[in-house]
């Protein structure tokens, strides 16, 4: 079921935004949103075996015993608004650890309890919190420090809320001392809040070494778009215009669009993970 929810709220920064209207999916009983980061998990995935579900307390001998190597390339995934790590992770590793010649341990974020918050502007500012909290404890303290990874190594890629999330990652492990991380990828970086706030609450290039950006989205909300129409990483790619994409259904803002069925907004964002794959694994 899919419900409107219309909150209003009084910032000093936010004058003339001060209405939201957010959608949300209704949530099983045991996802109440949240903002304690305690409530992050996270998804290893590496080649076919099963999925380790692990927090940040994690022993990392754990990590190693369910097949995470330090001398393979990691990959660090993190979902958008209302969204979970089990909905694009299984492919992404699918995809990545398809060539018997090529390994890779497959995080995935699953800040879902996080994101889900009815109120979107909170959700945009956990992107924030829960950046730097994967990125101090578990990527410079954990994969760094206590399994000897470098940051060459590290490859954090993010979808809409999740693309911004990654870059507060790569920022956090240089402000524990480290080297930028090799690269971050930030797929439909999300508009709303975002251009309205400081450059510093969103993804930049000083992120990693290379931060390159997909625009598959992008435009006003106006046009049943939701991504950032410009230029912000090193390198970005705006495939037929960057706007809407071949096979792929409108994003839906405001009642006019709620009539659409909901699997096929469930297709469309298959079709988006498709397209994506087909480019992260070059």
């Amino acid at each position: 079921m899919i419900f409107l929810v219309l909150k209003v709220h009084f910032r000093d920064y936010l004058i003339s935004h001060s209405l939201f209207c957010t959608i949300a999916f209704s949530v099983q009983a045991l996802d109440w949103p949240t903002n304690d980061l305690n409530a992050v998990e996270y998804y290893l995935y590496v080649g076919d075996q099963e999925p380790f579900i692990f927090k940040i307390d994690v022993d990392p001998v754990e990590l190693l015993n369910h097949g995470f190597n330090p001398e393979y390339p990691t990959k660090i995934f993190a979902h958008g608004y209302v969204d979970h790590a089990i909905t694009y992770t299984p492919p992404l590793n699918e995809a990545y650890n398809n060539d018997p010649e090529e390994h890779y341990n497959v995080i995935g974020i699953e800040w879902y309890r996080l994101a889900n918050i009815y109120n979107y502007i909170e959700a945009a500012e956990n992107t924030n919190r829960v950046g730097d909290h994967v990125g101090t404890n578990l990527v410079s303290k954990i994969f760094m420090d206590e399994l000897g990874q470098t940051s060459d190594q590290i490859h954090a890629i993010g979808h809409s809320l999740g693309a911004h999330l990654v870059g507060h990652l790569g920022r956090a492990v240089q402000a524990e001392g480290k080297d930028p991380i090799k690269r971050v990828t930030a797929l439909d970086p999300a508009k709303p809040y975002f251009d309205i706030v400081s450059q510093d609450y969103r993804v930049q290039p000083t992120d990693a070494v290379l931060v390159d950006v997909i625009h598959t989205n992008s435009g006003d909300l106006w046009e049943s778009a939701l991504s950032m129409p410009w230029v912000v990483g090193d390198v970005d790619f705006f495939p037929n215009g960057g706007k809407h994409q071949p096979g792929c259904t409108e994003a839906c803002i405001g009642t006019a669009c709620l009539d659409i069925p909901l699997i096929d907004m469930f297709n469309s964002k298959q079709s988006e993970v498709n397209q994506w794959i087909l480019f992260l694994k070059k």
